[in-house]
């Protein structure tokens, strides 16, 4: 059979979780990921398109060039058998299908000059649990200039009250960095802000727990475009930025590549009308870290695509197909000769 007369192969939906234990969903089946697996579709669905040589130097940054590509090729070879298809694309730069479905991060917290500061506060130092390595963690702060200096007073106290120590201890809230390459490059992220102009307002070094703890930290005096701003830095580091009006509020929660979620502190009818022009994939209104598992729960833009939760995962894993049936007895019809 020539390639013109060969069918295409049917379409398969192909999700991937990454919040958790990462795991591959396709064919109806669920495939947990060896972790190079899963850090070659993170760095995927995080950066987007990579050179392949790109991959293979950011997974396997120690070795040989050669053997780097061979690996490569390998993890790609072991995804597509898994998934039935392949989950990675490309030939010289790599990509993620269209069809795959991930959960990224990207996540702010928005502050109304008639919010319960307090309230809003705690919720805040709550975004350094787990040393800010979860993905709802809402790291950028965005607070009603008129506010800003009580709120900023407020969540010190909470942030001063946190336990940071050994993870196996029930009580402690903060613990240390996953890697000392991520500690690298959360001090760095830190450094090069202060580089920049951003003063800390408290942490930003170092904690006496071990050579994997980072004291949390807030920046603030940060541009929009600043790298720390644009980019998930992915540990106890929060920026605060502040905001004159509803319409600036907006334009700086939307002014990033990310959507995942958001929260957002105010009056209710307030804080809901203005969580309405924020793009993002949820958002809290007056809490954190409340989840109906029947409702949908997914990001926009580098955030994710697609839903999971009830019906919406039904809905994204299935394609839609017509199936016509008359009302009436058919017959073809020919003009008479």
């Amino acid at each position: 059979m020539s390639d013109e007369q060969r069918e295409p192969l049917p379409q398969q939906r192909v999700g991937l979780r990454l919040l958790g234990p990462p795991q591959l969903h396709a064919g109806g089946r669920v495939h947990d990921l060896a972790g190079s697996d899963a850090l070659l579709i993170a760095l995927l669905a995080i950066e987007g398109a990579l050179p392949r040589r790109r991959a293979a130097e950011l997974l396997w940054p120690d070795r040989d060039p050669r053997r780097a590509n061979i690996s490569l090729r390998q993890r790609l070879f072991r995804l597509k058998r898994a998934a039935g298809r392949d989950v990675v694309t490309g030939d010289v730069t790599l990509a993620l299908a269209p069809e795959v479905a991930h959960d990224l991060a990207g996540l702010d917290a928005a502050l109304l000059a008639d919010a319960d500061l307090d309230a809003a506060a705690a919720t805040a130092a709550l975004m350094y649990r787990n040393a800010g390595q979860v993905c709802l963690a809402g790291t950028r702060l965005l607070v009603h200039e008129s506010v800003a200096g009580r709120f900023v007073a407020a969540m010190r106290g909470y942030v001063e009250r946190l336990v940071i120590g050994d993870p196996r201890d029930p009580a402690t809230e903060v613990g240390p960095i996953i890697h000392p390459r991520q500690v690298e490059r959360v001090l760095g992220y830190i450094e090069r802000a202060r580089g920049a102009g951003a003063r800390v307002l408290w942490g930003g070094e170092r904690h006496p727990c071990g050579a994997q703890y980072v004291r949390p930290t807030l920046l603030t005096d940060v541009a929009q475009d600043a790298e720390i701003v644009q980019n998930e830095v992915f540990g106890p580091v929060l920026t605060l930025q502040t905001f004159a009006s509803d319409d600036e509020a907006v334009a700086l929660a939307n002014g990033t590549d990310y959507g995942l979620g958001g929260v957002c502190y105010g009056e209710p009818s307030h804080a809901i009308a203005l969580a309405e022009r924020v793009r993002t994939g949820f958002i809290w209104i007056n809490s954190f870290g409340i989840r109906d598992l029947a409702a949908p729960f997914g990001g926009i833009k580098r955030s994710g695509v697609g839903r999971e939760g009830g019906d919406w995962s039904f809905e994204f894993f299935c394609d839609v197909k017509d199936v016509i049936v008359p009302n009436q007895p058919f017959r073809a019809s020919f003009s008479a000769r």
